[in-house]
């Protein structure tokens, strides 16, 4: 059985993400929902939820990113396609390799 969104919602809120207002069309059939996270510093990582209803059948799924400048270049890293399941089941290790790849493209 799919996570809900109110499970989801929860999750991110006692996780210390922060839901933002997104500027994402919203249908009937799709919804979306932006949330963020500031670990420490200025690292801010973005979150975004997506469901989708499709003949009745409902996808979600998640995607995580940093965005970030160096030199004048925009560099996005990003784990995504992420079911709410696996995102509450992994939230640290992809916090923790996000935040380590934006370490790395730092040196």
């Amino acid at each position: 059985m799919p996570t809900t969104k109110d499970t989801l919602r929860a999750f991110l809120a006692s996780n210390g993400w922060k839901e933002f207002k997104t500027f994402a069309p919203t249908w009937p059939e799709i919804a979306h929902e932006g949330w963020s996270k500031e670990p420490f510093g200025a690292v801010k990582l973005i979150l975004s939820y997506t469901a989708i209803t499709i003949h009745g059948n409902l996808s979600q799924f998640i995607s995580v990113d940093i965005k970030l400048e160096l030199n004048g270049i925009w560099y996005n890293l990003q784990a995504y396609s992420i079911s709410p399941k696996e995102f509450m089941e992994k939230h640290i290790e992809i916090e923790d390799k996000l935040i380590a790849l934006r370490s790395r493209l730092c040196l």
